[in-house]
């Protein structure tokens, strides 16, 4: 009670990434008074810190900068010590899974990017990396070009999984037969 509050906040697992509308060096105190009370939640669950620099930070595998309009950009992060290492062409996989492998970077990029720049910079980052792993770099430009990612959960019409709607759809197809 009485502690400022982040104004967002985005959490994954044991990831949180807040945002506070304060500034230094009073902002500092406000922030780490916040921490200091989810801290005192529980001896066993503690949290750190970590503050933007160059008005950028890293949440997961995403790099966050924050534009001078107040905006936010997007791309993906890698960590320093990413060795850039994907599944060789003559592993024993199926080629179907390393194409698939591949298409997994490709759409975490479409997610990630958020201009069309840093897409397109992205992806010609994975067609090096491939590349240099050993993999036909025509074949993985003709993936990239002709790709297009799956629909976000809030995209589709209706849930997969919803057991209402399940329900509702074989009532139909039973009044259909």
């Amino acid at each position: 009670r009485g502690h400022t509050v982040p104004s967002f906040v985005k959490k994954y697992v044991d990831a949180i990434l807040a945002k506070f509308r304060i500034r230094a060096p009073e902002g500092m105190t406000a922030v780490q008074n916040y921490v200091d009370c989810l801290n005192a939640v529980h001896p066993r669950v503690q949290f750190m810190i970590e503050y933007e620099e160059d008005s950028q930070i890293a949440f997961l595998d995403c790099h966050i900068k924050r534009l001078p309009n107040g905006r936010v950009s997007t791309t993906v992060y890698r960590k320093p010590s990413d060795t850039n290492l994907v599944m060789k062409p003559n592993s024993c996989q199926h080629p179907n899974n390393i194409i698939g492998t591949f298409k997994g970077f490709l759409c975490r990029a479409h997610r990630l990017c958020s201009t069309p720049q840093s897409l397109k910079e992205e992806i010609e980052n994975l067609l090096n990396i491939w590349e240099d792993n050993g993999h036909n770099r025509v074949k993985l430009q003709q993936i990239a070009e002709t790709y297009e990612p799956p629909p976000l959960p809030e995209e589709n019409p209706e849930p997969r999984y919803n057991l209402r709607n399940t329900t509702i759809r074989q009532q139909q197809q039973q009044q259909q037969q």
